[in-house]
């Protein structure tokens, strides 16, 4: 694994595009977890109160900090933006018009919070109650339930959703396999393996 992170490889050169673009999103004074005052806060003191907003969070790579202040005032979506399965979970908030706050979380230094949460994944969801829903499947279903009468993402007959739930489930099992091959762009062998044994099943 930490081959993978080289100095010159794509892998690395990806990882630091996105330290570099969480670098630039901190200078618009956006919040992240400071690991020394356990907190999050703003750059600017003069912009308090934004996690109770649906401005976008950036927790950075503290593995000391603390999961931020729950916002009371919508859901929060915690994630990270090449994740497929975040995406499907934003998509169904989208879709469904259910107000959520983005916070985007770097994935190769989680947070200790993060851990003790559920193991790391993302994405998982957090109500202004605190309570918290894991798993891309569960987030549509607790969409889809949240505002029922607003674009269904499930069809009604039995027959047709039991084919969606199929489809799904295919996709499930092709989209990690081919997210890894697009990321190193053919070149992994093993990569490959598991896309052909997936399309084979």
């Amino acid at each position: 694994r930490t081959e993978l992170f080289e100095p010159g490889t794509k892998v690395r050169k990806l990882h630091d595009d996105y330290e570099d673009l969480l670098q630039k999103k901190a200078k618009f004074n956006l919040h992240y977890t400071d690991s020394q005052n356990h907190k999050v806060h703003l750059r600017d003191p003069n912009e308090q109160g934004k996690a109770q907003t649906g401005e976008q969070l950036y927790v950075f790579d503290k593995r000391d900090g603390v999961l931020p202040e729950t916002n009371k005032t919508m859901v929060r979506l915690y994630g990270h933006y090449m994740c497929p399965f975040v995406e499907k979970a934003r998509m169904a908030l989208v879709a469904k018009k259910i107000p959520f706050q983005s916070c985007q979380v770097n994935l190769e230094r989680r947070s200790k919070w993060h851990y003790e949460l559920n193991q790391g994944y993302v994405p998982f969801l957090e109500l202004p109650t605190g309570e918290i829903i894991s798993d891309s499947f569960l987030i549509m279903e607790f969409a889809e339930k949240f505002k029922p009468e607003v674009h269904p993402l499930y069809a009604k007959d039995p027959a047709r959703f039991s084919k969606q739930r199929m489809m799904m489930d295919r996709l499930n099992q092709l989209s990690g396999p081919f997210f890894d091959l697009i990321l190193y762009h053919g070149e992994k062998k093993d990569e490959l393996r598991k896309v052909k044994k997936v399309l084979c099943q």
